[in-house]
């Protein structure tokens, strides 16, 4: 075995660790990509949908109150804190 063995031996599984880990690195930054675009065009839908909401059912949209009974929210539908 010679000294250039010994120094080669070692960068080649290093580098193999390094190829091998790039696909992966690829795939999340493209699913964040991807995410984020349909996160932005699912939010111009949403805003685009909920001012015609009283239009549609004649009755305003009441986030406050379905917040508070879905149980995400400490504020109860007039804005008092229930804790």
């Amino acid at each position: 075995m010679s000294y250039l063995t010994f120094i080669l031996d070692p960068l080649k599984s290093v580098f193999s660790l390094i190829y091998s880990f790039i696909p992966t690195v690829l795939g999340v930054l493209a699913a964040l990509v991807v995410g984020g675009l349909v996160a932005r065009e699912a939010g111009k839908l949403v805003a685009v949908i909920l001012p015609d909401f009283n239009t549609i059912f004649h009755k305003p949209l009441k986030i406050n109150k379905v917040f508070f009974l879905l149980g995400t929210t400490f504020y109860d539908p007039r804005g008092q804190r229930t804790l």
